[in-house]
This record gives structure tokens, C-alpha cells and sequence, in this order.
């Protein structure tokens, strides 16, 4: 909230009375110091938490509290270091089944679904996922069996399928609803947002993610106000509101960054770069896209490497660097590896940009043919057929009346 309000004043006070500026933003700066460093104090504790928990694994017998921990410590690294997360998941599966301990079994499903959606691997990650939701659905877990629909949910829609993710999510809701989990329902009304958004229902999206955004700050949920925030940010990029869409992507990476929350930081960066590439500021749309890039590498996050190098060539291309080209193709390739057919898409389509900028027409026509053959291939008339009529069945109730039933 601190800096939402910081954000508001600052721009408010622009052009205003000197006097009040300065009366203002020197004790709201003051507390975002304050709030930084407390911040970072947490952190640091949150880190010797679990520094403790994996020195106290090793004397802890083969019972579910070695499983818990197994798995508190394979949550916490499923998105900072695959590898180990899945060597502590792994076990808290094998120590679970041991047991018949079946909230273990199920919840270490559920995270090596997830290890595998951050690895991009999203048919291994719905196989985990399902198995999780069987064992989940005959357990008392049912906020974990919540976010299984929601996991399987980000599968469908990060892969194009609208319509199933629309119906996981719708899932994800019900059972929030019966647990009255305001943080989890919030998080999955956003995500119906996202899906509209992706579908150019821009409004309508903004109506989902400010009711979100007000819940999250009501029970001070920082990392969900900083999605919601770079959510609604898109959306007022997509309405041509840039200086809108840059003041939430701001706000977002300052709370991210006072979280020292490295991959969404990056994904902030990344929005900013976009943004920044539409008002024409190449060059600093580039040193954020750059900062983007090197975080996505640290985490050895290939679409996030590929989608941030295609938007570097982007910018270079304005630019007048002729290695945009280089670049755009090398990234075309890197989605071929992982086979990721929405890359290669969004890869075609930037090459076919870039070509016909640098008047090389053959080229670019022949990169539009691809792009347009393999969106005919993804976006069916039939998808859409079958959305539309999934969407008159689903008719989502108004955020309020959810929430205050």
C-alpha cells in the first residue's frame, strides 16, 4: 500500500506546488526505506528457516513430519532450483507411500507438477497433476485440491486451451468458495482474467483483476497485489493507456523487488520493455529487457529467455542493429527445441516484422505464410465454437457476490 500511495503522489504532485510535493514524498520515502529493510530482514530469516529445516533432515526418522518437511522445503525450491526440489519431492513421495500417508503422496504430486510446469515440460506436469487431484480428492485437503485445478488450469492456458483452462479454474473457485480462502479465489478470479484478456476482452478482464486487486489489499496478500498489478497493467497497454500500464508495472517490480522475488522480477522487466517498445524508447526498453534476460538465464528458464531475446530484437531492430535478425532466428530455434508451437508462432510472426522493416519482402512473406499456417493449426473455428459454448453454461457470478456469500 506504501507504494501504491508513494506512485499516486508522485505522479499528483508533478507540476504541482513544489512545497507539497516535497512534504509528501519525503516521509512516504522514508517509510519505503524502512519497509525495504524489513522486508530484507525477512528474507533473510525465511532463508535460515530453511537452511535449518535441510540441516535437521538428515537425524529426522522416516515419519510424516520428514515428509512435511520434505515437502515444505520441495515447494520452496520448486521455482528457484528444479533439480533439488524434485530430489526432496521425490522423497516425501517414496516416505508417503511408505506410510499410506495420502496427503503426502498427493501434495508431493502436486509440486513435481509444478517443477515441471516451471521446466516447460507441461504434459509430464499434467500427468503429476492428475495423479495429485485422485489421491487429493479423497483427502480432507481440499484447498490443495483447489490449487491442482488451478495448476492444471496455467497448463491449459499457457498451452492455448482457453476453454479447459476457463473450466479448471471454475473448479478452482468452487472449491475456494466452500473453505472461504479469499487469497486463493482472488488468485483464480485473476486468472479467468488473464483468459479474457487473452481473448481481447480487455474490459471485461479489468472488472476481474480491480476486484481482485481490492480483496488482495484487504488481507495484504504483497506477491498477489504485484500479479494483479502487472495484470491490470497489461490490460491498460492493450487500451493504449501506456503511462497507466508503466505506473502498475512499476509499483509490481518494487514490491517484487523488496521480495527479491528474481523470476517475477524478471517477468516485470520484461513488461516494462514491452511497454516502453510501443512509446517508442528503444534503447530503455532494452536495458530492462536485458536485466529481464539475465535473471531468466540465471533461472534457466528457457521461455523466458526466448520470449525476452525475441523482444531485444525487436527493440535492435528499431534500433537499426542488423544482429536482430541473428537473434529473432536463434530464438525461433531455441522454441523448436522445446517444442513449444505458441513460441515458434510468436517467433514466426516477429521475423516476418523484422523482414519486411529491413524491406527484405520475400523473407517476410514467407515467415507470415508459417505464422498464419500454424495460428490456423492452434486457434481452431472449432475451440472457439466449443469456448463460446461453454462460456453460456459458465456464467461467473460479479466478484462482490461471490466474495460476500
Amino acid at each position: 500500500m506504501t507504494l501504491i500511495i508513494f506512485s499516486y503522489y508522485f505522479v499528483m504532485s508533478r507540476g504541482s506546488k513544489p512545497s507539497k510535493k516535497s512534504i509528501l514524498i519525503f516521509p512516504i520515502g522514508q517509510l519505503i526505506i524502512a519497509l525495504i529493510f524489513l522486508l530484507s530482514i525477512q528474507n533473510i530469516f525465511a532463508e535460515d528457516k530453511i537452511q535449518l529445516l535441510e540441516s535437521k533432515l538428515i537425524n529426522l526418522p522416516d515419519d510424516t513430519t520428514k515428509a512435511n518437511t520434505l515437502l515444505i522445503l520441495g515447494k520452496h525450491f520448486c521455482s528457484i532450483d528444479n533439480d533439488k526440489a524434485l530430489m526432496y519431492l521425490q522423497e516425501a513421495f517414496s516416505i508417503s507411500t511408505e506410510l499410506d500417508y495420502q496427503e503426502g503422496i498427493g501434495l508431493s504430486l502436486l509440486w513435481q507438477g509444478r517443477v515441471y510446469y516451471y521446466k516447460d515440460d507441461y504434459p509430464l506436469s499434467n500427468k503429476y497433476l492428475d495423479k495429485a487431484k485422485k489421491i487429493l480428492e479423497n483427502t480432507e485437503s481440499i484447498d490443495d485440491l483447489a490449487f491442482v485445478y488451478f495448476a492444471l488450469g496455467e497448463n491449459c492456458r499457457i498451452t492455448g486451451d482457453n476453454f479447459r483452462a476457463l473450466e479448471m479454474y471454475k473448479a478452482a473457485i468452487q472449491l475456494a468458495e466452500k473453505t472461504g480462502n479469499e487469497e486463493m479465489a482472488s488468485s483464480y478470479y485473476c486468472s479467468i482474467g488473464v483468459v479474457l484478456l487473452s481473448r481481447n476482452e480487455t474490459e471485461k478482464s479489468l472488472k476481474y483483476f480491480r476486484e481482485a486487486l481490492s480483496i488482495k489489499k484487504r488481507i495484504n496478500d504483497r506477491i498477489g497485489i504485484s500479479n494483479t498489478l502487472t495484470s491490470i497493467g497489461k490490460s491498460y497497454e492493450l487500451l493504449g493507456e501506456f503511462d497507466s500500464s508503466l505506473l502498475c508495472h512499476y509499483e509490481a517490480l518494487e514490491i517484487r523487488t523488496a521480495l527479491k522475488m528474481d523470476r517475477h522480477i524478471a517477468g516485470s522487466e520484461y513488461k516494462i520493455g514491452g511497454v516502453l517498445i510501443k512509446m517508442h524508447k528503444y534503447k530503455e526498453a532494452e536495458n530492462h529487457l536485458q536485466i529481464a534476460l539475465k535473471k531468466f538465464t540465471g533461472l534457466k528458464e528457457k521461455t523466458g529467455i526466448i520470449i525476452t531475446n525475441l523482444r531485444i530484437a525487436v527493440a535492435r531492430n528499431y534500433l537499426g542493429r542488423t544482429d536482430a535478425v541473428n537473434l529473432a532466428q536463434n530464438s525461433l530455434a531455441m522454441a523448436k527445441e522445446i517444442d513449444n508451437p505458441y513460441l515458434i508462432s510468436h517467433a514466426f510472426k516477429i521475423l516476418s516484422d523484422i523482414c519486411y522493416n529491413n524491406k527484405n519482402y520475400q523473407d517476410s512473406h514467407n515467415y507470415l505464410l508459417k505464422y498464419k499456417d500454424l495460428q490456423d493449426s492452434l486457434f481452431s473455428a472449432e475451440k472457439e465454437r466449443l469456448l463460446t459454448e461453454f462460456e453460456t453454461k459458465f456464467q461467473l457470478p460479479p466478484l462482490r457476490t461471490f466474495m460476500e456469500s
